[in-house]
């Protein structure tokens, strides 16, 4: 892998990353500083060539609900009967 790969799997603030064909997307966890992160990518050494801090979309917002409700224990989902 690349050293961008290494140190994206090794940062503790990233909850997922989409790999493409020379870009990553990268979701931050909840509260995460995206600069700190840039700041550990830079400090080991990796390129950036593109930088960019966007909101999540409708759809992301729409799967991480729809994603929380299905982790949901059958315990819990039974309770509510």
């Amino acid at each position: 892998g690349t050293g961008a790969e290494e140190v994206l799997r090794n940062s503790n603030l990233i909850d997922r990353i989409v790999p493409f064909a020379d870009e990553y997307e990268i979701y931050l966890k909840e509260g995460a500083d995206p600069t700190v992160l840039l700041r550990q990518i830079l400090d080991n050494g990796v390129e950036v060539r593109k930088y960019e801090i966007t909101e999540p979309s409708l759809n992301d917002i729409f799967i991480a609900a729809v994603g929380s409700s299905e982790t949901e224990s059958p315990e819990s989902a039974e309770s509510g009967r």
